[in-house]
C-alpha cells in the first residue's frame, strides 16, 4: 500500500514539474510543427560554439550555455517536433507554441535556428538526432592540433597509446578549467590544456563534495601542439 502512494506521488510531481514549465512539452504536442525540411537536424548553440573556440574547454563553454537560463543546450529537429537535452542530463520535447515563434535562417551555406529569445543555433548535422557528431565536433576543436600516432580519434571517443576515453558531455561535477572530462579504463580522467601543452590527468572524488571530481597530480600522457 506504501509502496502505490509513492509512486502515484511520484506520478503527481512528475507531471506537476513537466506540465507547468514553460519549455517541457505534454506527449500530445510535440507533432504537426512543420519545421523546414532542409532545417531537419542535430544544432549547437553559437555561444557554446564560440566559447569553445575561444577557451579550449568544453566544461567552460557549457557553462556559458548555463549562465543563460534561457538558452538550449542542443537542438535535436525533425519535422515534426523538436528534442532538446538540458546541459546534457534532462532530455525534454519543446513545446509547440515556443517552436512556433523561432526565425529559420540560411546564412553563408549554413543552417540557423533563432529562438524566442533571440539565441542562435547552428546546425552540425543532418541527422536529427545525432550525439555521434556532436562528440566529433567538440572533440575535433579541442584536440585538432594535438593529433598524432599516439592520440587519434577514432569512431566517436579519443585513443591515446591504443586506450580509448569517452568524453562526457554534462559537466556539473567536474572543474570549470579542465577542457573535457573522460571516462577511461577503471576511472574517470581530465584532458587539460594551457598555452601549448595537453596532459591526461587522472581524476579523483573531490574532498568537498562526493559527487564532484578534482584532477590529481598523476599524469598519464602529455603532449605539445604539432
Amino acid at each position: 500500500m506504501r509502496s502505490k502512494f509513492f509512486i502515484s506521488l511520484l506520478f503527481l510531481l512528475t507531471v506537476y514539474v513537466y506540465g507547468t514549465d514553460g519549455y517541457y512539452s505534454d506527449p500530445y504536442d510535440i507533432t504537426d510543427l512543420n519545421i523546414p525540411e532542409d532545417f531537419v537536424g542535430t544544432y549547437l548553440p553559437v555561444d557554446y560554439e564560440k566559447s569553445l573556440l575561444e577557451s579550449k574547454s568544453h566544461q567552460e563553454a557549457l557553462n556559458t550555455i548555463k549562465s543563460n537560463q534561457d538558452e538550449y543546450t542542443v537542438l535535436f529537429l525533425k519535422q515534426s517536433h523538436c528534442h532538446s537535452d538540458q546541459w546534457y542530463s534532462d532530455g525534454f520535447n519543446v513545446k509547440k507554441n515556443l517552436v512556433e515563434e523561432w526565425t529559420f535562417v540560411t546564412r553563408d551555406e549554413d543552417k540557423i535556428v533563432i529562438d524566442q529569445n533571440g539565441y542562435e543555433y547552428r546546425k552540425i548535422s543532418e541527422n536529427s538526432y545525432d550525439y555521434k557528431a556532436i562528440y566529433d565536433y567538440i572533440l575535433n576543436n579541442l584536440l585538432e592540433d594535438y593529433i598524432s600516432r599516439e592520440l587519434k580519434l577514432e569512431n566517436h571517443h579519443i585513443v591515446i597509446k591504443n586506450q580509448s576515453y569517452w568524453l562526457i558531455l554534462e559537466s556539473s561535477y567536474t572543474k570549470k578549467y579542465v577542457s573535457a572530462f573522460l571516462d577511461g579504463p577503471d576511472s574517470r580522467f581530465f584532458i587539460i590544456l594551457s598555452g601549448n601543452n595537453l596532459k591526461l590527468v587522472k581524476a579523483k572524488r573531490s574532498d568537498d563534495f562526493f559527487m564532484q571530481f578534482d584532477p590529481t597530480d598523476e599524469i598519464i600522457y602529455e603532449c605539445k601542439k604539432n
